[in-house]
């Protein structure tokens, strides 16, 4: 019979020196199969074996029936055994004899000379209680290598029944490996679904095998640990020498992963013992429990306890034996290992044009903008819902669910077809959906398993399209259109359901149900989801758990203090009865109901009115509104009619938020700052010690006498209000009417609105002042520059005044000087020319004549010049040979200096439409210039150039103009 054991012992020499951070104690925990010839009983006082003689232990049953009647009488020692596992440091020892395995205790600190694989006698004494000691037990080796044959674990591992204690073979893959201690080697062995504590005992200093990702057999003793109802929890290998360990290969080069690749689409038509090899990339992976993983051709979930962690999207390959059937096909015995070279996946809008989509779980992971673009789809599933009046479908597969839109014309597939559908997507009003263009049919399939979520969980839009289960109370059924609608209540809130119209849904209202079917998104116009519903096939989908009360009013009473705390199993199965006085009823909605220092919110759809201070009893079921418990589907009676109604509890608005005080009647003062008027409420802000909190007063009222900055007193309903992690935020005062609003200071007129806007007049009367000063000040300032301006243009033009009086006197007085001085030329040319006339005074002075007749032109011309400048004129122009002008002044300016001169005149070069005389004053005053700076001597060369010059720019210098 199975036996229990825990071993606490104490290893010595000092912390590991390879895990420093493991404790010295340790408790092992052994399971093992004691093959006895007399079971050992349960310890009954009355048993006649407790009172057993001395005897010689000869077997390990005798053993361990001394060792519970008689643990501290020492008892001669007699036994023979294959020792399968020794270890003289965590004190465990196992063993084999004539087909039965065993554990036996050893005492700490005084080891046997045992050896695995030894066949040995022990013979001496023992105390049963303490265990086998080498000071009490002689060991006879009777045989060296005396191993029993190991016992293959394949295809048995969890058969720990016939398996525990025993000498085994166990093969798999190493995927972590540590150093326990000095001694002890602990590997996480994954063999057949099962991730094995595989134990090695190692002697100091002896190399430890590196092991990870080694496909390994491992021979040692199997020891099962179960919990208490039976199951089996964990499987350990004790280990007792490397030598137990050989390599078979690595998970890098295991056959397996060569086999030929299976689609996952594929995997019905694989046969169940043969090894699968699928690929794909990761969506989801909790690391040693399961992984989803995907192909072009389906999803698939494989439950693994390879402890390797994977990142959504990477790539990895799987070995297998196909498990399960229909739409949930997996792998058992798997085995993962990354891929680093890319897997030819084809995703939506990738080159080639857009691949077809091959999974509901790939429609629904669309963007609207992507859905609406028609893709192609063809998808291998079962109908999960479809009635001739939808003019839809749902189709479901193993990555999830997606709803089919059908033409008019065309007949729905039946519940439970396999079908392949083909048809483009579409953007649904909160999910991608498929327009469907053909349904060809695969065979008969069952539809998935209903899985069980709360309403929350439903209301995520996680769980769209899938076949589900809700828990609810069936508070009401009517039609719907075509439909029969099914409104439900839970502890969360509620959600409806929607059927064929069937005579068999309305007698189960008022029972709580579990209720399967396919899940759908109820949204608004901007595509948010604003609820759910299941559409259910027929009344099989719904499962009665509790049926309906012929009289709900005779369930147990319970307090309200009593429901606010711990209910063990108040659920929303369990109906309950509270008593207690209305506080505040909004008919249709909400009850208010307080007994004693308790208040509950009750959640009822009955119109009757209640007055305050009635007294009723309620029945509904217990449920969640944030943190606070409310009863939902609730129905109520009279049993007290207009009573008194509880004392209002005085409130200190500047104390914490207090939770218990939740839907009890309470009385509070404030000053008002603010009243908002909505079409079916009236809001007040109120403030009080620094705090702001919020009263609210129902249905369309006139305003109240009360303004802004009173001091209000208000008696209603305390209300916490919570925010989205259910931690309360603030509290709100639920008023019943008019009268729970009294009076109590009247504001002064001086109001801070009032002071406020006093004080922005003045300040705006303050701002337009000096504003005024300032544009005064500007105007001022524009006009002083204006006179200034006026007064500077007055003595410019006066000093121009002046300068053209004193210019115009200067001409005057030029020309007079250029007119008298133009007389005297007259008469000198005069001469000149009658010399020039006498043929002997020409040849004996006729060059100095001709030069005297030149310069007297020259004088004349400037005489000319003043007489313009004098009468104001411009000077006079004439089309003239530069050569000859620009020749004679320069010969006249050099005449008598030791300065040469050179020309450059083109031969073409056209006449100039210039004042001569200025052009050769010009040429004079350049050639003096040149002359004065080469008092040595040098050559002025002088050149003339036709150049076209564009106008505002500056003629360039001819290129043989130079003086040197």
């Amino acid at each position: 019979m199975p036996v229990f054991f825990l071993l606490c012992h104490q290893t010595g020499g000092g912390p590991s020196r390879r895990t420093p951070w493991l404790p010295l104690g340790r408790a092992v925990l052994a399971f093992t199969w004691a093959a006895v010839a007399s079971a050992v009983p349960p310890g009954d006082p009355d048993d006649p074996r407790a009172d057993l003689p001395p005897t010689t232990l000869t077997s390990v049953g005798q053993f361990w029936t001394y060792r519970h009647y008689k643990p501290k009488e020492r008892q001669s020692l007699e036994l023979e055994l294959v020792v399968t596992y020794y270890d003289s440091g965590w004190n465990m020892l196992w063993g084999a004899h004539e087909g039965a395995t065993f554990f036996l205790p050893t005492v700490p600190g005084h080891p046997l000379p045992l050896r695995p694989g030894q066949r040995v006698r022990l013979s001496g004494s023992v105390i049963p209680e303490a265990g086998l000691s080498s000071d009490d037990v002689r060991v006879t080796v009777l045989a060296e290598d005396a191993w029993p044959a190991a016992e293959p674990t394949e295809g048995r591992i969890t058969q720990s029944d016939q398996l525990d204690a025993r000498w085994v073979s166990m093969e798999g893959y190493v995927f972590g490996q540590s150093e326990i201690d000095a001694t002890h080697i602990k590997y996480l062995l994954l063999s057949d679904g099962w991730l094995v504590n595989a134990r090695l005992l190692v002697q100091p200093g002896e190399p430890v095998p590196l092991l990870n990702s080694t496909r390994v057999r491992v021979r040692g003793v199997y020891v099962g640990t179960k919990d208490p109802s039976g199951t089996l929890q964990r499987i350990d290998l004790w280990t007792p020498s490397r030598q137990d360990i050989e390599s078979l290969g690595t998970l890098h080069n295991d056959p397996r992963f060569s086999l030929p690749r299976t689609p996952i689409g594929a995997l019905g038509q694989a046969a169940a013992a043969d090894w699968l090899h699928v690929a794909g990339k990761v969506l989801h992976h909790d690391p040693g429990q399961s992984l989803v993983m995907r192909d072009d051709t389906g999803q698939l979930l494989i439950r693994t306890p390879q402890p390797d962690k994977l990142s959504p999207g990477d790539e990895i390959e799987v070995i297998g034996r196909r498990a399960g059937g229909g739409l949930e096909w997996t792998l058992h015995e798997a085995v993962f290992r990354r891929i680093f070279r890319p897997i030819p996946l084809r995703q939506p809008g990738t080159a080639g044009g857009p691949a077809k989509l091959r999974l509901t779980a790939q429609v629904l992971e669309l963007r609207p903008e992507e859905a609406a673009q028609g893709l192609p789809a063809e998808i291998n599933g079962v109908v999960t819902w479809a009635h001739p009046a939808a003019a839809f479908f749902y189709l479901a597969d193993a990555s999830g669910g997606v709803c089919v839109r059908r033409p008019e014309h065309t007949a729905p597939p039946l519940i439970g077809d396999g079908v392949i559908v083909r048809g483009t997507t579409r953007a649904g009003a909160f999910a991608p959906e498929l327009n469907l263009d053909a349904v060809l049919p695969t065979g008969g399939l069952s539809v998935p398993s209903a899985r069980s979520v709360t309403l929350e969980q439903a209301l995520t839009g996680a769980e769209e399209a899938r076949w589900v289960e809700l828990r609810g109370y069936l508070r009401h059924v009517e039609p719907d259109g075509p439909w029969l609608r099914l409104d439900f209540t839970t502890a969360t809130g509620e959600f409806s359901a929607f059927a064929a119209p069937h005579p068999d849904f309305a007698p189960l209202v008022g029972a709580v149900v579990r209720v399967a079917g396919v899940c759908a998104a109820e949204s608004n116009a901007r595509h948010e989801l604003t609820g759910v519903r299941l559409w259910v096939t027929d009344p099989q989908s719904i499962a009665v758990e509790v049926p309906p009360a012929a009289d709900p009013f005779a369930a147990a009473t319970r307090t309200i203090e009593r429901l606010r705390q711990y209910g063990g199993r108040d659920t929303i199965d369990r109906r309950v009865r509270i008593v207690g006085t209305v506080t505040r009823h909004v008919p249709g909605r909400a009850l208010f109901v307080q007994e004693g220092d308790a208040g509950m919110l009750v959640l009822s759809r009955e119109l009757t009115p209640a007055q305050p201070g009635d007294r009723i009893e309620v029945v509904g079921f217990p449920g969640r509104e944030g943190s606070r418990i409310v009863l939902r589907a609730a129905s109520w009676r009279r049993v007290v009619a207009a009573g008194d109604a509880p004392r209002p509890l005085a409130l200190d608005s500047s104390l914490p938020l207090q939770l218990e005080l939740d839907a009890r009647l309470v009385r509070v003062r404030g000053t008002l700052t603010e009243v908002a008027f909505r079409a079916d409420e009236t809001r007040f802000i109120l403030r009080e010690n620094g705090r702001f909190f919020e009263a609210q007063l129902p249905g369309v009222r006139p305003r109240p006498a009360a303004r802004v900055g009173s001091v209000v007193e208000l008696t209603g309903i305390y209300s916490m209000q919570f925010d989205e992690s259910r931690r309360p935020r603030r509290f709100t005062v639920l008023l019943r009417s008019p009268d729970d609003i009294v009076l109590i200071a009247v504001p002064s007129w001086w109001t801070a609105a009032r002071i406020a806007t006093a004080a922005a007049v003045l300040l705006l009367l303050a701002i337009a002042a000096v504003a005024w000063v300032v544009v005064l000040r500007r105007r001022v300032a524009r006009q002083t520059e204006q006179i200034r301006a006026q007064l500077a243009n007055e003595a410019r033009l006066q000093s121009e005044l002046e300068r053209s009086s004193r210019l115009e006197s200067l001409g005057v007085l030029a020309g007079g000087i250029a007119h008298d001085f133009n007389n005297l030329l007259t008469a000198v040319i005069g001469n000149l020319g009658l010399i020039a006339l006498e043929d002997d005074a020409m040849r004996a002075v006729g060059h100095n004549v001709r030069e005297a007749q030149r310069a007297a032109k020259r004088a004349s011309d400037v005489t000319q010049q003043l007489l313009t400048f004098a009468k104001g004129g411009d000077p006079v122009r004439q089309a003239v040979l530069l050569s000859e002008v620009v020749q004679e002044a320069a010969t006249f300016a050099l005449h008598g200096a030791k300065v040469a001169s050179e020309f450059s005149c083109p031969l073409n070069l056209p006449a100039a439409h210039v004042d001569a005389g200025q052009i050769s004053r010009v040429v004079h005053n350049l050639v003096l210039n040149a002359v004065q700076a080469m008092p040595e001597g040098g050559v002025v060369k002088l050149a003339l150039a036709a150049v076209d010059v564009a106008p505002g720019t500056l003629a360039p210098s001819p290129p043989d103009a130079t003086c040197s």
